[in-house]
Order: C-alpha cells, then structure tokens, then sequence
C-alpha cells in the first residue's frame, strides 16, 4: 500500500508538473494577451492554483521521503547530487518570486518587473524536473510493472567500506549499530551503482512485487 501511495503521488505531480509547464509557456507566449476567447487574468489565475497544488504535492513527497523539515535540511545539505541541489535552489527562488509576484497581481497590478524573471526562473525550473524525472524513469516503470528490486545487505559479506552509502543517490543505505542496512529500499532509482561499487559484492537485489493498479 505505501508503494502505491508513493508511486500515485509522484504520478499525480508528474500531470501537475505539466500543467504547471505549460500554463507557464502559455503565460510567456500570450504576454498579457487572451487565449481560446479567455482573458490575461484567467490564465494567471489558473497558473497560480496549479502552482499550488504543485508545492502542496512536492512538500507531501518531501514529507514522504523525510519526515520532518530538520531531516529533510540534513538531507540536502549532504546531497551531492549537482542536479538536485540546482533544482532544489531554483525551485524555491521560484516560488518565492511567484508568491511577490501573486501579491501584486491580487492587488489589482497585473504587470510588474518580478514578472518576467519569475517567468525567466519558472521555465529553467521546468528544464531542470524533466533531467531530474528523466533520471527516475526506471523507478517509474518497475513500479508500474511491479518488477521493482530493492536493495539488500549481506551482513556477512558487509566490510562496511560505506561505498554504497556514498554513491547511492537515493540515500537508500545508513550505518546503525555498525552495520550498514538498506533502511529505504522503496525509494532505490534502480541505478545499480551500490551493486557496482561494492567490492565485495555484498549487495543484492531481492525483488519486490508491489504491482499498482
């Protein structure tokens, strides 16, 4: 149940996500201009809702995947991966512009300077979510087939080199108690380079069959 849940919920920021996209590419072409016999405004409107409920599904899947914001700050302060640090900073610059921007509209200004660099902000954030779901497409697909592997640890085998805890880019292994353990199998991208890296061969699939409907 908590794989559906988790791959429903990404499905679900996946179709937001492109709406978010595309209302904002619409915003930029028709430049205070209406479209299908709609006016400036509603578009506008549409795109803020959009944009709401987008943040509302990203702070549930960093809610999903961390718990809390002080794990999830930890998390991204140790986070190597360039891509999702960029993403991480532009997304937020992001919606911090929209929020100023959003205030000036709602007081009746419908254009003010913010706007085209939120604009400039919101379509490199876009650019930036299609590498970051390119990257997760095989945790999309063996989720969807129920095919998905999980990571397991072989205690015997374990030299706890922490090589799978430095590569993965899930952040799937911790140490406890001395041991490394893969304490969140369910969010493994399928990339093998824990399998790759252990050099001792410690680390094996075990399958998972958790098919979604």
């Amino acid at each position: 149940m908590y794989a559906k849940n988790l791959y429903r919920l990404n499905i679900s920021l996946l179709v937001i996500g492109a709406l978010v996209a595309i209302s904002s590419i619409l915003l930029e072409c028709i430049a205070g201009g209406e479209f299908l016999g709609l006016s400036y405004p509603f578009w506008v409107w549409l795109h803020i809702i959009v944009c709401l409920l987008c943040m509302a599904g990203i702070i549930l899947h960093l809610q999903i995947h961390w718990v809390t914001a002080k794990k999830w700050l930890h998390q991204f302060l140790k986070q190597k991966n360039k891509l999702t640090r960029w993403l991480t900073w532009f997304a937020a610059i992001t919606f911090l512009s929209g929020l100023v921007v959003a205030a000036f509209f709602c007081s009746g200004a419908q254009h003010n300077p913010l706007g085209g660099i939120h604009g400039k902000l919101g379509l490199i954030v876009i650019l930036l979510t299609t590498f970051h779901v390119l990257k997760r497409f095989k945790w999309f697909r063996g989720r969807r087939e129920g095919k998905a592997f999980s990571p397991v640890v072989d205690e015997e085998k374990c030299k706890r080199c922490l090589r799978c805890v430095k590569r993965c880019p899930a952040q799937v292994f911790a140490l406890q108690d001395k041991q490394v353990i893969a304490t969140r199998g369910i969010f493994c991208l399928q990339c093998m380079k824990c399998v790759s890296h252990c050099p001792v061969h410690a680390i094996k699939r075990k399958p998972v069959r958790q098919e979604v409907d």
